[in-house]
């Protein structure tokens, strides 16, 4: 069953309006290993994509709008508890994006530690606090997610790279790539902070950081704290999702919330790169071309 908190005055936000984004799986490279090129598939970051367009997917009944509106838009943010595990009677929250205050209550539910799916600018996103272990459990069981294929991290500005990157001052190149394409579909793999979650560590002591361009996911990152493991939201191996209806539609049985930003602008993963000494390793060519990313890196060096 589906609690969906309404927009003020419980009037729905208009579905036409495009946001967007959530990281997809960080994942799928070129098969050939050099500077500025693939990284080969076994890197840890590195999956193939699925290709193909995405299938034909129901919606609930009557759609969005028709899911369950018992909840008294008075109570606002009394959200029911996250459980561990979402048994019989499970109750989907959705939260409008017409509602000011859903991004704040979709991270209060993310904290206590729900697992939350979100819009970015890529596709639709699974999110999870870093402290909570229990959640961050439930998103590899909620895809089926591979454990050796550890999440990406999402934040809410350049700043908070601090919170989960090694080296509070990256190199100044890298700070001049993040400054044109953060925020932005860029992933970016850093040597990863001493205590951080195993699930967003790669055996190389590396992890995957974006800051998303959507406004939604970045009201949401800073209600959250700055950084949140995040993945798309979809079942591994199949299409990204791109609608709060499609997330709906395959995933609501499990979901603890859903914030719903309306479409999101593509289907498209972020891009994903490693800095190696002075080459930039392009481990998944994404939403921004590889030959594009190579001028970029080259104008970083020369800068």
């Amino acid at each position: 069953m589906t609690r969906h908190l309404p927009s003020p005055g419980g009037v729905p936000a208009d579905p036409d309006i495009p946001d967007g984004d959530a990281d997809a799986n960080v994942a799928a490279p070129s098969p050939a290993a050099g500077p500025s090129g693939g990284a080969g598939a076994d890197h840890a970051w590195a999956a193939p994509l699925t290709p193909g367009p995405p299938p034909e997917i129901p919606l609930p009944a009557a759609g969005l709008g028709g899911l369950d509106r018992s909840t008294d838009p008075n109570l606002g943010h009394l959200l029911p508890p996250a459980p561990d595990e979402p048994g019989e009677g499970h109750r989907l929250v959705v939260l409008e994006r017409g509602n000011p205050d859903a991004p704040t209550w979709a991270a209060e539910r993310l904290v206590g530690g729900g697992v939350v799916a979100f819009p970015t600018d890529t596709v639709y996103g699974l999110g999870a606090s870093l402290a909570k272990a229990s959640a961050l459990a439930r998103v590899f069981a909620i895809k089926g997610r591979p454990a050796e294929r550890v999440l990406p991290v999402l934040l809410a500005s350049v700043d908070d790279l601090a919170i989960v990157a090694r080296d509070p001052l990256p190199d100044v190149r890298l700070l001049t790539l993040l400054d044109r394409y953060w925020p932005g579909p860029l992933t970016v793999v850093v040597p990863a902070r001493a205590g951080l979650p195993a699930e967003v560590v790669a055996p190389d002591g590396t992890v995957g950081t974006r800051v998303p361009n959507h406004p939604l996911a970045l009201r949401l990152l800073e209600a959250a704290g700055g950084a949140i493991a995040a993945t798309s939201a979809n079942r591994s191996g199949e299409p990204p999702l791109g609608t709060a209806g499609e997330v709906a539609a395959v995933l609501g049985d499990v979901l603890d919330l859903l914030l719903d930003g309306g479409p999101t602008p593509g289907l498209l993963p972020s891009s994903v790169v490693r800095i190696d000494g002075d080459d930039l390793v392009i481990l998944r060519e994404g939403a921004i071309p590889a030959a594009e990313l190579r001028e970029a890196w080259a104008a970083a060096r020369e800068g």
